[in-house]
């Protein structure tokens, strides 16, 4: 599945993504067909789908192995940017990196973050790792949450994602300005576990998904995000999560 982008785009996946079949570097030659350029695999152009790469804090939030010397500061990290965006703490001074709603905005409340530490312990997560985080009042699992409860099922594998073709969104009825993506879960050895579809309005004035604006990232960032929370739900699913058709990521 080719990526087209303009050059603007091409430079953030170049930044941003590595291979999702090898983890290679990608690069991005001149279409003259498309007149715009195609992201492919620097070392393989039959590779299909680019991964984004997580920071040291997601790695960390995500149960992924990182170097043990650097550990305690990606911890100290984590508490001091927590400690400064959270205006809410539970009796303890206990406070969560998702600190307002992620539906409305809206500051939570100590019983809030308390209800929602007691979710993530339900379900196995960690409220305090921002593995979850309230979605117009509903307990939502983030998607650094997702890779956790993946790896702690004993997937290694990898979530290549992409755009949709022109014939998929033919197919699905997609207006231009829609962005599309599908990620796409395998295991270690390569075997095929799941897809996910994931939707973002380009206009940052529209509520596209449950009357909520989309001014979160960029379009092609939500769209990805999306398609990654859908293909995980599917791939190693969760009991005790709200319906995926009552809740959409944002």
């Amino acid at each position: 599945m080719a990526i087209y982008v303009d050059s603007e785009k091409a430079a953030d996946l170049l930044r941003s993504h590595v291979c999702g079949v090898c983890g290679g570097r990608l690069t991005d030659p001149w279409d003259p067909v498309e007149n715009c350029y195609r992201i492919e695999c620097g070392t393989d152009k039959a590779h299909m789908g680019i991964q984004r790469v997580a920071s040291l804090t997601e790695s960390y939030r995500r149960g992924e192995p990182i170097d043990p010397t650097i550990e305690a500061g990606v911890k100290r990290g984590i508490a001091k940017r927590t400690r400064t965006q959270t205006p809410a703490a539970i009796p303890g001074g206990i406070v969560l990196p998702h600190a307002t709603d992620a539906g409305n905005e809206q500051p939570l409340t100590i019983e809030q973050i308390q209800g929602l530490i007691a979710y993530a312990e339900r379900i196995g997560l960690d409220a305090l790792l921002g593995h979850v985080c309230l979605y117009f009042g509903r307990p939502w699992v983030h998607i650094d949450g997702w890779y956790f409860h993946a790896r702690r099922c004993g997937w290694r594998g990898g979530a290549r994602s992409a755009p949709l073709s022109k014939e998929e969104r033919l197919t699905m009825n997609l207006s231009e300005d829609v962005e599309a993506w599908k990620c796409e879960i395998y295991d270690h050895e390569g075997g095929f576990l799941a897809v996910g579809y994931g939707l973002a309005s380009r206009d940052p004035e529209v509520r596209f998904i449950k009357g909520v604006p989309e001014k979160w990232g960029t379009p092609q960032r939500r769209a990805e995000k999306r398609a990654e929370e859908d293909a995980f739900r599917k791939a190693f699913p969760l009991q005790g999560i709200p319906d995926e058709e009552e809740v959409t990521g944002g």
